[in-house]
């Protein structure tokens, strides 16, 4: 390069340096952190984050367990002014956490920041003024006693103003561009603060030792801090902090190796952000220490939700090889990395390794939220058959008891899709014989399930096969208990929509009212929420011939029925969508015994939750009068079998879209009118915007689902196939 001569270093040595700290081998303990996202990162944006995004931040900075937290310059600008206003209006400042607010060293500005700060309970005020030697010579023009003055009365006047609010506000000064000050002169500044401030043990002072522009390698900005830290004055009482900036690429290291030489505090933010090219990057820092078995005192362990929150609210974005955080940090390509990662996985499970040595991988992806199936093994042209295997082992698994899911790792970047297909059958006997008749007696797939297992497999083995086009990662979903034991909220409890996140859902059922070749498809409420309810009802038993001296279920049961259906009807419920059904009454044994207790099973369907609640109080109180009535007695258990199931709109105009461009030719759309049926799907669609879509099946007249004689023609399968595979595939390209 031309015009080296231009540049000599713009640091100074401190007169006096002490390598003695070198000595330590790592942090050993955490450091007081402050993060700066709001305010030093915030500054940095193109685009500076709203209020509601500010909000949502603080929160998650909150939860991640910051107890100090610079809230922004509120003389700066209004935003800033109503962003803490907000905080403490809505008392969202918790009793052991510390806001920090900046300030410049001038009386206006200061006095506006103390305005700001009215009703704070716990607050650092940060103070700063520049001291190098460029901006001495350049910006300001003054001497360094006129600008150790600066700070003094800036020092001064926060005192007073701290005593005139009643407050016990903490106070921090930074001589800011202290990489590019004198050390000694930095020091002379520090302490005539100090000597203001008088710190105590119970209210300590910050000097805060910014690289505003970084300029020398770490070992020369830790001797810097080190020679601050052997000569501050007050020093037991002084909190030594350091706000590394990133210009020469070495935030991170700035600060680790500063707090081995005496700095007890670090400020930073999460990846990153910053001016220029950014702050020191909290995250790595903190993760540096985990790997080395050292509590950072923060969680960091959903990683992929914090990129994901970061991302939206800042706009920027984590590159994938961003330390610890990074989508491809724990991807192995290579197939004798991918050998490796396997053989120390199995060894670690068959010797039950406390600690962490497995090749290739520094941390446990696990304990950032991350997986072996979706983040380790990455299947290219340079992998081995061990890295096969281990992705054939992991990947597809079983899940919530009886259920099976898979990933498919696109080759193009795109969102995570689930594909969802219920598996379970209903306890039938299958009166239709043909090749995929059901093999187990009294149980059969009268609702289709079958058709979607198949489906799901069609696609998916399509998909895998194209996955050199594909946009995305593809999660299969292999769902058991749609019909009853909520297998849905299980698979999502299970994490199935984690690891990789899930972005959107899709899913399909048969349509036996329609035939094949039609697609019905709508936006909003599709299927109602339903409630399984159990009835036992408690009488006296004893022979028929002697009724008078029993007292019946079955009556009361017979009176139960009869009550609730009337208020169902006359509150015209039907109408809303709402449906009651009684589909179990089961009493006795013996035609001439009057049995002691009856069953009553049914369900509840409705798309209104106020209406829900007062029918199932009805029936509380139907049950109430009637068995009293009787001298009887009853209990009653209600299991929510799922919500009403929504179709996001975004996500189903995505899909009309796509099928009416590329399968118009093929198939015809219909609006989809919602029914009284029910489909847990909807947990699904409650987690992640989500579209659920019904495929016509039959040929010569329409078929009836939960019966023995269910019977669909199965080409309707090259229409499910084909619908999926095309609303995958151009899922990305419309937005």
């Amino acid at each position: 390069m031309k015009n080296v001569e231009h540049y000599k270093k713009g640091y100074f040595m401190p007169p006096v340096v002490d390598m003695s700290w070198a000595q330590k081998e790592y942090p050993d303990k955490a450091p007081i952190w402050c993060s700066v996202d709001l305010r030093d990162g915030n500054q940095a944006l193109i685009i500076p984050m709203s209020l509601e995004e500010k909000i949502e931040f603080y929160k998650v900075l909150v939860a991640m367990g910051f107890k100090e937290i610079e809230v922004g310059f509120p003389a700066a600008s209004e935003t800033e002014f109503e962003f803490l206003r907000y905080l403490v209006d809505h008392d969202m400042i918790p009793d052991d956490v510390t806001v920090q607010v900046l300030t410049q060293a001038r009386e206006h500005i200061i006095r506006k920041t103390f305005d700001a700060l009215k009703g704070v309970k716990n607050a650092i005020v940060h103070v700063y003024n520049s001291t190098s030697f460029a901006q001495r010579q350049q910006v300001f023009r003054k001497s360094k006693e006129e600008i150790k003055q600066i700070a003094v009365d800036g020092a001064k006047l926060l005192q007073r103003l701290t005593d005139e609010a009643g407050a016990n506000f903490r106070f921090e000064y930074s001589p800011e561009s202290f990489t590019g000050t004198e050390p000694e002169y930095a020091l002379e500044v520090c302490n005539a603060v100090l000597d203001v401030w008088k710190p105590t043990a119970d209210r300590k002072a910050i000097i805060n030792l910014p690289s505003t522009v970084q300029m020398s390698m770490p070992h020369v900005f830790a001797s810097q801090i080190a020679y601050m830290s052997q000569n501050l004055k007050y020093r037991d009482n002084v909190i030594l902090s350091v706000h590394p900036h990133n210009d020469r690429g070495t935030g991170v290291a700035d600060a680790e190796m500063a707090m081995l030489a005496g700095a007890d505090r670090v400020e930073g933010t999460l990846f990153g952000n910053g001016e220029r090219t950014g702050n020191a990057d909290i995250v790595t820092i903190g993760m540096n220490m985990y790997a080395l078995g050292v509590d950072p005192g923060l969680d960091f362990s959903n990683m992929p939700k914090l990129v994901e929150t970061y991302e939206r609210v800042t706009r920027m974005h984590v590159h994938p090889r961003q330390p610890y955080a990074g989508q491809l940090v724990f991807a192995a390509f290579s197939g004798s990395h991918q050998d490796a990662i396997a053989k120390g996985m199995h060894f670690r499970k068959e010797n039950n390794e406390q600690y962490w040595t497995c090749p290739y991988l520094y941390i446990d992806p696990h304990d950032v939220g991350r997986t072996y199936d979706a983040d380790v093994i990455r299947i290219n042209s340079q992998s081995g058959k061990g890295g096969v295997g281990f992705v054939m082992e992991q990947n597809y698994k079983i899940i919530a008891g009886t259920g099976v899911t898979g990933l498919i790792h696109g080759a193009l970047p795109g969102p995570v899709i689930l594909l969802r297909a219920d598996i379970d059958a209903l306890p039938l006997t299958e009166k239709f014989d043909c090749p995929y008749s059901s093999l187990v007696d009294g149980v059969m797939h009268a609702c289709g399930h079958d058709g979607h297992a198949a489906n799901l497999l069609g696609v998916a083995k399509i998909l895998n096969k194209h996955k050199d086009c594909l946009r995305g990662t593809i999660r299969l979903a292999f769902q058991p208990a749609e019909e009853g034991n909520g297998g849905a909220a299980r698979m999502i409890d299970a994490g199935i929509l984690n690891n990789p996140r899930v972005d959107y859902a899709l899913g399909l059922h048969v349509a036996g009212s329609l035939p094949k070749g039609y697609v019905g498809i709508g936006r909003g409420e599709i299927s109602a929420s339903c409630d399984d309810f159990t009835i036992t009802l408690h009488g006296r038993g004893g022979h028929g011939s002697q009724p008078s001296l029993c007292i019946s279920p079955i009556q009361m049961g017979i009176d139960i029925i009869q009550s609730i259906q009337n208020f169902v009807y006359n509150c015209h419920a039907d109408g809303d969508g709402v449906v009651l059904t009684f589909g179990q009454f089961q009493a006795g044994h013996n035609p001439n015994v009057i049995p002691e207790t009856a069953e009553l099973k049914g369900t509840l369907r409705t798309y209104d939750e106020t209406k829900r609640h007062r029918i199932l109080a009805a029936l509380q109180a139907i049950l109430e009068n009637v068995t009293t009535t009787y001298g009887g007695t009853f209990d009653l258990d209600v299991v929510p079998f799922s919500p009403v199931c929504v179709n996001d709109d975004g996500v189903t105009d995505r899909v009309v879209h796509i099928l009416q461009d590329h399968c118009a030719d093929r198939v015809d759309l219909v609006p989809l009118k919602r029914g009284s049926g029910s489909e847990d799907f909807a947990y699904f669609s409650a987690a992640v915007p989500s579209s659920f879509y019904y495929v016509g099946v039959y040929s010569n007249e329409p078929v009836i689902g939960h019966s023995p004689e269910f019977h669909w023609d199965s080409n309707a399968l090259k229409y499910m196939c084909e619908t999926m595979l095309n609303i995958v595939y151009y899922f990305e390209s419309y937005q």
